[in-house]
């Protein structure tokens, strides 16, 4: 998946199934798998009927964390096919059926940012800064620096929508956590992309061109050649 080759993930997610014999909670989570790589290629039918089979395999068992990823996931299906509205009631209600779950905090911060582009795409950049902000906080307490990371991501590209000088500060603190102790090479491409376009938004065409530049010599190290 993390090389946007669909069909091999999609068999390798089917051979998993084949072995998840009456473990419901793996049989949901490789699921679900499936259900992204047809969203990502576009095949948004597919992708709900395995949604479909994934909240019934989590719902089965009382699984409250993997009910709010397949809720998710559904919002990011909706996000895709242009309802916004439905998108973000999903998204809404998959971090209430997380409630006071103490499970793994990356679900909530995945599920906040994921709301927090709906709203940006939507225009609704107050909703949008509000839901960074609390992905923002719980990186923080919960010390994850991937996820932190994206937050400061996801606050630097709130500004570039208000074409905002201040959100550099952002796209450093972000460049700076994927150069930490535990290197974060794809992210840090991700970074130094969104820093160009917030750049070359400005006018600072030089800036956003050296950006550009430093994306692609990260990505080709990682043997991924960018178009």
């Amino acid at each position: 998946m993390a090389q946007t080759r669909w069909p091999g993930a999609e068999s390798w997610y089917t051979r998993g199934l084949r072995h998840a014999g009456e473990d419901q909670r793996r049989g949901g989570g490789l699921t679900l798998g499936l259900a992204v790589v047809a969203r990502h290629r576009r095949d948004h039918d597919a992708a709900e009927r395995h949604l479909g089979r994934a909240l019934a395999l989590f719902d089965g068992i009382g699984d409250a964390t993997g009910v709010a990823r397949v809720l998710n996931e559904t919002g990011r299906l909706e996000r895709a096919r242009g309802h916004l509205q439905e998108a973000s009631v999903l998204h809404q209600q998959a971090i209430a059926r997380l409630g006071a779950d103490t499970g793994d905090p990356r679900i909530e911060i995945l599920i906040r940012l994921d709301l927090g582009r709906l709203f940006l795409d939507w225009g609704r950049i107050p909703d949008a800064e509000d839901q960074s902000r609390r992905a923002e906080e719980r990186a923080i307490l919960a010390n994850l620096p991937r996820e932190l990371a994206q937050a400061y991501l996801a606050l630097g590209q709130v500004r570039a929508q208000c074409a905002d000088e201040s959100g550099f500060i952002f796209f450093e603190n972000a460049i700076a956590l994927c150069r930490g102790r535990e290197p974060m090479p794809r992210l840090e491409a991700e970074s130094y992309l969104e820093y160009a376009d917030f750049r070359d938004g400005l006018g600072e065409h030089d800036e956003a061109q050296a950006y550009l530049l430093r994306a692609r010599e990260i990505l080709e190290a990682l043997g991924t050649i960018p178009c």
